[in-house]
């Protein structure tokens, strides 16, 4: 059993990374997990892992953006600082460039810790490219760490043409993975979930049509129901649109749908347990992610991963599980007439919905919170034995 500490400064620890963790801690049992926001542990993972909540997170808006992430300072506890110093850990796993991995840089001169950037994702709102503070900030912070990991080729390519990082300490593999017992771990039945839409409807559905997420402009949902309202101009009905989650947006597009004459369609379901995702993903038959950012995108690998035929967003982080014709199919977010083309298309041939899901299945087999965790492990040895991971 190893006896290497390893600690995770993460701002935030949402459900997906729970998986993950567990896995980890077979392999690094002395693992701590400091966030600064924690949901409560998913079910069925209840302290499998160590976590420890240090102060929480505030947020400074500095500049504002109707489809991305908006420009923010965020602040975070210097408290860190005294259980780093407590807990003498040989390896970090920073959350990005933020505060916290810039205390733990400091320390690092006097501890000699290695420190791992982790990169979720590229994005224009998260990489701040036209800011040449952040920018210059980054690549002093990126001198000193021991190695990086991100999701994507797309994070890879900006942490090593951007930043300056030598390659062969990025690792670049899908980390952020779903376990599809934490999804399907619900008391609700499926039977119960079908049951419930269809005596809502007069006739069958085909295809079903399912957008997970929040219900804001960076998600895209509003061209979603755009590329609704084109397909009723083009005389398609038969089929259903299932919108769970929630967010500020949401009356302002029910309103749309109403006005569209779009609510025989659409049926918002409002937010889902994580729990319970699971049930809606394998009642569905296409799952669409029509973000205008994200770094990564959980929702979409949790969709491939119970075998979906997706479409997807080429602004999605995740969209790089993606196999154009094969599991789903591509598009601009700022497109939905080419969205309604793409919905129209499986509407048309709702049997290739069949064909891609299983191809997205034997995809998202290679893809993990067991292959995740051996990942990081091969991680956590190359940057302690100065080796390279493959």
């Amino acid at each position: 059993m190893n006896d290497q500490r390893i600690a995770w400064l993460l701002t935030a620890a949402p459900y997906y990374w729970h998986p993950v963790f567990s896995e980890f801690v077979r392999q690094f049992p002395q693992t701590i997990l400091f966030t600064a926001k924690w949901p409560k542990f998913a079910r069925g993972y209840e302290d499998s892992f160590a976590v420890k909540v240090v102060g929480n997170r505030k947020f400074l808006k500095v500049g504002s953006s109707t489809t991305g992430y908006g420009d923010t300072l965020m602040f975070l506890s210097p408290n860190i600082i005294v259980h780093l110093i407590k807990f003498r850990p040989h390896v970090i796993f920073a959350d990005g460039f933020c505060l916290w991995t810039i205390f733990a840089l400091l320390l690092k001169f006097l501890f000699w810790w290695r420190i791992v950037i982790v990169y979720d994702g590229s994005s224009p709102s998260v990489d701040y490219k036209n800011s040449k503070f952040r920018t210059f900030l980054r690549r002093l912070m990126a001198r000193f760490i021991d190695g990086c990991i991100t999701n994507n080729n797309a994070g890879k390519n900006y942490l090593v043409d951007v930043l300056g990082i030598n390659k062969n300490i990025v690792f670049a593999r899908p980390y952020l993975v779903p376990d599809l017992k934490a999804l399907l771990h619900s008391s609700q039945s499926q039977n119960n979930i079908i049951q419930n839409i269809t005596t809502q409807s007069h006739y069958k559905y085909t295809p079903v049509f399912l957008y997970i997420g929040q219900i804001i402009p960076r998600k895209g949902v509003r061209e979603l129901l755009e590329a609704c309202s084109i397909l009723k101009n083009q005389g398609y009905f038969n089929y259903i649109l299932l919108i769970a989650g929630e967010g500020w947006q949401q009356q302002e597009l029910e309103k749309f749908s109403i006005s569209h004459n779009l609510e025989n369609n659409i049926k918002w379901l409002g937010q889902v347990e994580y729990s319970e995702l699971g049930s809606y993903l394998k009642y569905a038959d296409v799952f669409i992610f029509p973000t205008h950012e994200d770094v990564w995108g959980m929702a979409l690998t949790e969709a491939i991963a119970l075998g979906k035929a997706v479409i997807c967003s080429m602004q999605a982080g995740s969209c790089e599980l993606v196999v154009e014709g094969k599991n789903g199919h591509l598009f601009n977010s700022k497109n939905p007439g080419k969205l309604a083309e793409l919905m129209k298309y499986f509407i048309d041939n709702p049997e290739l919905a069949i064909s891609m899901g299983r191809y997205s299945e034997q995809l998202m087999s290679q893809h993990t919170p067991q292959i995740a965790a051996e990942f990081l492990t091969q991680v956590v040895y190359s940057v302690s034995h100065s080796r390279e991971v493959q």
